[in-house]
Formats: structure tokens, sequence, C-alpha cells
């Protein structure tokens, strides 16, 4: 999530790791939003950590669990 940057021009977001502008142009403007700030992804996960549980039990009777390493057909 910090890896993502924002085209306020475009519109456009990108991931700088993942997928980053081919234009050096575009990666000269691209800024970061607050919400993908390291510090701010660093307070959701610590959110996400203390409510993870209470989640996962309210939830656990309309979830399914499967294993990640099956293709999509297979699942």
């Amino acid at each position: 999530m910090t890896n993502k940057r924002f085209d306020p021009e475009t519109g456009d977001e990108y991931n700088l790791e993942v997928y980053p502008p081919s234009d050096e142009l575009v990666a000269q403007r691209l800024i970061e939003k607050k919400e993908t700030s390291e510090s701010s992804v660093r307070k959701l996960f610590k959110t996400w950590r203390t409510s993870q549980k209470f989640i996962e039990e309210t939830y656990r009777s309309i979830t399914f669990t499967f294993q990640s390493d099956r293709t999509i057909e297979d699942l």
C-alpha cells in the first residue's frame, strides 16, 4: 500500500513496485495520498490487528476457507 502513487493530472494510480509509470514526466508529478503514507498504513494495520479476531468470529458462519494454492477452476 505504501508504494501507491497518484497522478493528479490524469487521476491514474500507480504502484511504484508492481505498476510504475513508463513515462518519466508522469513519474515526476506523482504524489502520495495521505491514506497510503507509511504512518497511515501502520495505523490501519494496527486497527485491523485489534479487530481481526472479533471480525472473524462474527462472520465465521458466512465465510469460506480454502487453500490459496488451488486454481480458480478448482475453487
